[in-house]
């Protein structure tokens, strides 16, 4: 069996074989949502071996992994326990030739059990199949924001306190999708609030770290306003963290070229999650560039592009600074 999964359903599903008594051969935790994967591995760890039992647990991480080891260690029976549990992560197993393990499995007694932690798996191979008929194939897909705000706002609620939506949003926006993030963030941001009932912008604005990409999403906000001051306020903020100028102008780059492609799908009467599916990308980081690439038109974007690009070449070519070469087009761009 394979699933995608939600936060809402995630937990249901090993929760459910759990309560259920359930043991497969093989359990196989992929994808990107590496927070709810790992809630889950370990309730399968504790179930599958509740007395944190060396004796009969196994872990092996990596590429490298000796298969000889892991087959010599499947075919000893448990030291007075049910199962003999191994845990393999990190593997790449799934994504190349999988035959050994495969071989290794179908060998392996009744009482050993495999669970498998990996981020990328290919669903074509023979290793997958085998674990998605006999076993249990669980994905954990990178959430949407719609999901990310039920979540947290229930993470809020069961705290004590309480937050607009508009508020969670943009809590999302500042920290990313990334839910180990967003989680450790909202622990501290709870911590801070402790002695008030509503958090607010303010108190996420006060706790939530900016990152380098925040920044230069902040300055390519200030440069599609063409206001000058700021612009150049963030960009000397980011040469007192140390930022080489260098850095800042490939990093606008991305930002333009990325916005420029939003663009192109948005005229082409696409929007949200089909944008972030065709570009391979997020839908927040689509809908948080919207408001920007509605200021723009195709042309407009395509020559900000043109005028990074020809600043980039003024610096390797030796005419100007790296220095030099960002701040003239941050000056021309907001004009």
């Amino acid at each position: 069996m394979s699933q995608k999964v939600n936060p809402i359903e995630c937990t249901k599903i090993v929760k459910e074989s759990i309560k259920n008594n359930e043991v497969r051969k093989t359990y196989l935790l992929y994808g990107e949502e590496r927070y709810l994967l790992r809630q889950n591995l370990h309730a399968l760890i504790e179930y599958l071996n509740p007395d944190n039992d060396e004796m009969n647990l196994s872990r092996f991480e990596g590429d490298k992994i000796n298969l000889d080891e892991v087959s010599s260690i499947s075919d000893t029976m448990p030291f007075f326990k049910d199962y003999r549990v191994i845990v393999i992560e990190n593997s790449n197993l799934f994504s190349k030739d999988g035959a050994k393990m495969l071989e290794i499995i179908k060998a392996a007694p009744e009482t050993t059990v495999f669970i498998f932690a990996e981020l990328n798996v290919d669903t074509r191979s023979a290793l997958f199949k085998e674990v998605k008929e006999k076993g249990l194939a669980v994905e954990y897909v990178t959430q949407n924001e719609d999901i990310l705000l039920r979540w947290i706002k229930g993470r809020i609620e069961k705290a004590g306190k309480s937050a607009q939506n508009s508020v969670i949003s943009f809590f999302i926006k500042r920290v990313g999708d990334d839910m180990y993030l967003l989680s450790n963030e909202l622990e501290k941001l709870l911590a801070y609030c402790m002695d008030a009932q509503e958090i607010t912008v303010n108190d996420v604005s006060a706790v939530c770290k900016v990152t380098l990409e925040d920044r230069i999403f902040d300055m390519v906000d200030a440069v599609s306003r063409r206001d000058k001051k700021t612009t150049m306020m963030l960009y000397h903020d980011l040469l007192e963290l140390k930022e080489p100028p260098v850095k800042i102008l490939s990093l606008l780059q991305s930002e333009y070229k990325r916005m420029f492609l939003i663009k192109e799908h948005a005229d082409a009467g696409r929007y949200g999650q089909q944008i972030a599916d065709a570009l391979n990308i997020k839908e927040f980081v689509v809908k948080k560039r919207m408001p920007i690439v509605a200021k723009y038109t195709l042309p407009e974007l395509s020559s900000v592009l043109k005028e990074l690009v020809d600043a980039d070449f003024s610096y390797k070519s030796g005419n100007l600074t790296d220095r030099m070469a960002l701040e003239t087009v941050l000056f021309a761009l907001t004009e």
